[in-house]
């Protein structure tokens, strides 16, 4: 029976912990739990999150990052930067220590933020469902760390790159995990990159990520198959019930890296032009 890795253990329960349906600030003038007003020009962030470390980062706006978590392993200057533990396993200890005065990460930590109430240092959860969020994640960012000409710079960049769509829209299963069966839907950001490199998601759930039938995916026989790297090593889809699916028959299987298709950051446009320029040269 295959095992699957500890990291991918957490990642199955933080998917699964969406469902909960908790989600970032809705004003970027409190924090995640309304308590306290964030900074208007933060000088010591903790950045708890991969995907935020690697925005920070690309806005420039490293010197005033502080501390980050294990997981933070890009750039590589970040893994430079103390830490204060994995990501979703916080060390409150390590955490004080650092005395920042912004802490910034993912609102799809939920309940592993509740540890930092002990703290009176504001906490900034980005919500990112779309490329959309993410672009204006960034302008928030590059305002607070003043940083907005490099944020526009980044955003302007990155829309030169969106693909301009045509053609055929072959239909497409994202494999979060496979035992249990475990999908991101049309309402993830997987689910977006995968509309804007032109595929059509068969997973419709309102849930961003779930657990999904394998006699769904079944029925559902997509066109294309995507999965990430960590995954691939494990699976044989050559052998069934995978081997029925038009996707494996038809060897239309996009393997990625798990860290640009997971992560909403700046290399999200990377693995959307992957997508893009797969769908483009195989339907």
């Amino acid at each position: 029976m295959l095992k699957r890795p500890s990291t991918l253990l957490f990642f199955m329960a933080l998917f699964l912990t969406h469902l909960l349906g908790v989600t970032a600030p809705a004003s970027a003038a409190t924090d995640l739990w309304k308590r306290m007003p964030l900074p208007a020009q933060p000088r010591r962030i903790l950045s708890l999150s991969p995907a935020t470390t690697e925005l920070l980062f690309a806005l420039q706006a490293e010197s005033k990052v502080v501390a980050v978590t294990d997981d933070c392993n890009y750039p590589a200057a970040a893994k430079q930067k103390p830490s204060v533990g994995r990501f979703g396993n916080i060390l409150l200890e390590k955490i004080a220590k650092t005395r920042p005065d912004l802490i910034v990460t993912t609102a799809d930590m939920h309940s592993r933020l509740e540890p930092l109430k002990a703290l009176s240092v504001p906490v900034l959860a980005l919500q990112t469902r779309h490329l959309q969020d993410l672009m204006d994640n960034t302008q928030l960012l590059g305002r607070m760390t003043q940083q907005a000409p490099r944020a526009t710079q980044l955003i302007q960049q990155w829309k030169t790159h969106l693909p301009s769509l045509g053609g055929q829209s072959p239909t497409t299963f994202y494999m979060v995990w496979h035992d249990p069966l475990m999908a991101a839907s049309s309402h993830s950001f997987i689910g977006d990159l995968i509309v804007k490199a032109g595929g059509k998601n068969v997973v419709t759930a309102s849930a961003p990520f779930l657990r999904y039938r394998l006699e769904s995916l079944l029925k559902a026989d997509p066109q294309l198959l995507i999965l990430p790297k960590s995954l691939a090593r494990q699976l044989d889809l050559t052998r069934a019930p995978y081997a029925r699916l038009q996707a494996v028959k038809r060897k239309h299987i996009l393997v990625m890296e798990d860290d640009i298709i997971s992560r909403p950051g700046p290399r999200s446009f990377d693995a959307l032009r992957q997508m893009h320029g797969y769908i483009k040269a195989n339907f």
